[in-house]
């Protein structure tokens, strides 16, 4: 071949074998691919916290492009009142160290604030000299919302007021809160060695059987009252349970038993007290001489006893309740009384010794003193009446004929007094008359003066 005018018979190479190096660089792409279309933010800097890389993940993440933050410094994306220690990881990473799981937080392109989890692990290059480090961020905020709300709820559920458990289907306890560990006297450490058979004791045991046993395996909650044995000290307490199954959420099938219980101990003790009461106080109303009554607005008997039943002519309280459906019209032998009786217990919201005429069932009548007041809410609206009624029939006859005496003995005086001043006048012509002149005019003066 002639090059230049002279000829060359032949030429001397060197053939390099880069098979190695480029299987490197195959090795090298494919892991800069897989970086790069990694879903986790991978970001590399170098040991002063400059961006080196920036990877689709991180920019998804934080919404910066590679341009916008390669060549700036880390602290681009800590928040300003939550710098992390990023200067002393970067010391760590220089010493060859590797961080795992280093919790912080970081600040996207809008502004959020983003809970993320660090695996930090030094950067080296072809030398093995350490150059940076390289981050692999997750996004933990959900996590920590969810860890938030446990925590939450931990603390609610421990230091709750009412008793929280949890047990397994044939009943050994696995958790107990505060509240339950001092009702049933169990150290909150020894759960496990307790059923929850063992603090219910044998009186309620049919009703565990034969009622909240079988709804639980049927996979139905069941509720009612209960009664706790502290087994140290024997306390019985009354509670009122909720009790349910907890089920598996992909078989469906319950695995756990959750119970939760309100002391109602007072409640208890309450209700006893005022059944005793109400005992009590319905021997009374049975019982009493006096009538007793509630009635409603509209004028008809809510409650009334036997005595009042008795005074009205009526076979029981039962039959006066049905029967009278208006007190006014049915009741009341003068429509006026009535009126008057309203118009009282509208001023001052009771009545006082207010005397009656009533009808019986039979059409005749009776006489009655009456006490009565008006039952309101708290927020005043009128709920009904109650009052006392005793029978003065006697008393009232009593009067009249009293009266009656009177008026006789006025009488019988009035005609003395004129038989005498006759037989004086008899005796005396020249005063005859004077006398009743006299009391004519102490009459008159009697009048004027408004005198009886």
């Amino acid at each position: 071949m002639d090059v230049g005018g002279r000829r060359i018979f032949g030429g001397v190479g060197i053939i390099e074998d880069i098979t190695e190096r480029s299987k490197i660089e195959e090795v090298q792409n494919r892991l800069a691919a897989i970086v790069e279309s990694a879903d986790d933010t991978i970001i590399s800097k170098d040991l002063e916290g400059i961006i080196l890389s920036w990877n689709k993940g991180a920019e998804v993440e934080y919404g910066y492009n590679s341009k916008e933050v390669i060549g700036k410094s880390i602290s681009l994306l800590m928040p300003p009142d939550h710098p992390d220690d990023y200067k002393e990881i970067l010391v760590k990473i220089a010493h060859d160290e590797r961080i795992k799981h280093y919790e912080t937080k970081r600040r996207r392109k809008d502004g959020q604030i983003i809970d993320v989890s660090l695996t930090i692990s030094p950067l080296k290059d072809s030398s093995g000299k350490i150059i940076g480090a390289s981050t692999i961020a997750r996004n933990i905020t959900e996590r920590k919302r969810a860890e938030e709300e446990i925590r939450k709820l931990d603390s609610v559920v421990n230091f709750s007021n009412e008793l929280v458990n949890l047990s397994t289907l044939d009943g050994k306890m696995i958790f107990l809160n505060e509240t339950g560990s001092k009702m049933l006297g169990i150290d909150k450490n020894k759960v496990g060695e307790y059923s929850i058979m063992d603090v219910i004791p044998e009186i309620f045991m049919p009703t565990v059987r034969q009622e909240l046993i079988p709804t639980l395996l049927a996979g139905n909650n069941w509720e009612g009252d209960l009664q706790y044995r502290n087994i140290k000290t024997g306390v019985l307490t009354d509670v009122y349970a909720m009790t349910f199954p907890i089920k598996d959420a992909a078989k469906k099938t319950s695995i756990y038993l959750a119970n939760v219980s309100r002391d109602i101990t007072e409640r208890k003790q309450a209700e006893k007290a005022l059944k005793n009461s109400e005992a009590k106080y319905r021997d009374i109303f049975e019982n009493a001489i006096e009538g007793i009554y509630q009635s409603a607005i509209e004028g008809r008997f809510i409650t009334a006893n036997a005595a009042l039943a008795r005074m009205a002519g009526y076979d029981s309280p039962e039959e006066l309740i049905e029967s009278v459906k208006d007190i006014e019209t049915q009741f009341y032998v003068h429509p006026e009384d009535r009126k008057r009786f309203m118009e009282i217990r509208e001023a001052k919201g009771f009545v006082d010794g207010f005397e009656v005429e009533f009808y019986k069932k039979d059409g005749s009548t009776f006489w009655v003193v009456v006490n009565a007041r008006t039952v309101k809410d708290e927020r005043g609206k009128i709920l009904y009446f109650e009052g006392l009624i005793e029978d003065i029939t006697i008393r009232k006859h009593a009067e009249g004929q009293l009266h009656k005496t009177i008026n006789s003995l006025k009488k019988a005086v009035g005609t003395t007094i004129q038989v005498l001043g006759t037989a004086a006048e008899a005796r005396d012509p020249y005063t005859a008359g004077h006398q009743k002149r006299v009391a004519d005019l102490a009459r008159v003066i009697a009048t004027e003066m408004g005198l009886a």
